[in-house]
């Protein structure tokens, strides 16, 4: 988790780098798997922000459905 402030905070244009998406995807998979379901939740719109800007909408339509 920490990997991923740092880097929205050290790269101006993270939102278009396919690397803050790696690190967010790792981030959220890992949390899964370890921990309570709302430590995901509290990622999800990070990651929709993400999908939104580079026009992804079926991925966002998969994430969300996952979660409801």
């Amino acid at each position: 988790m920490y990997e991923v402030v740092d880097y929205r905070l050290t790269h101006k244009d993270y939102i278009n780098e396919d690397i803050y998406e790696e690190l967010l995807y790792d981030c959220m998979t890992y949390l899964k798997e370890f921990l309570p379901v709302g430590y995901v939740k509290f990622h999800v719109p990070y990651y929709v922000e993400v999908l939104e800007k580079k026009r992804r909408y079926k991925d966002i339509y998969k994430l969300l459905k996952g979660f409801s």
